[in-house]
């Protein structure tokens, strides 16, 4: 992965986590507080769109209003010199679902329903946000 000087200076990439259909994610490493954190970056094949760059900056801008303990906090967005952009986030350590069923094997019950309530609720908070976010864009 590519990543100007400039964020390079303030983050040492650790690990590919993922990769989507929009973007990419990124273990770091803040090199001066040494903290862990998550840099969403969108893919180059995705950045040309103006609507996916205007998506991107929406999920941040949304993302950004909210506090919720089923959500990732988001620190930062940038915009590096070569117009990508990159959405810096909380790092959770843990298990993914699909390793914990992987490890434990089909899940009980009442974990899956529980695992459901907690996404939906963030989904509401974040559903929420976006809301708000777009709705005081038009206002201004």
């Amino acid at each position: 992965m590519y990543l100007s000087p400039s964020i390079e200076e303030k983050y040492e990439v650790l690990a590919k986590l993922s990769e989507g259909g929009m973007g990419a994610v990124y273990k770091v490493r803040h090199r001066l507080l040494d903290e862990m954190r998550v840099i969403k970056v969108i893919l180059p094949q995705a950045g040309p769109s103006l609507e996916m760059r205007e998506r991107f900056l929406r999920e941040a801008r949304a993302a950004s209003r909210l506090s919720h303990p089923n959500v990732a906090r988001i620190f930062d967005f940038l915009v590096d010199e070569a117009g990508q952009q990159l959405l810096v986030l909380e790092y959770i350590d843990g298990l993914t679902l699909k390793q914990v069923v992987a490890f434990s094997g089909p899940l009980v019950q009442g974990l899956v329903v529980e695992i459901a309530r907690q996404a939906l609720d963030a989904l509401e908070a974040l559903t929420k946000a976006a809301w708000f976010t777009e709705t005081s864009r038009r206002t201004t």
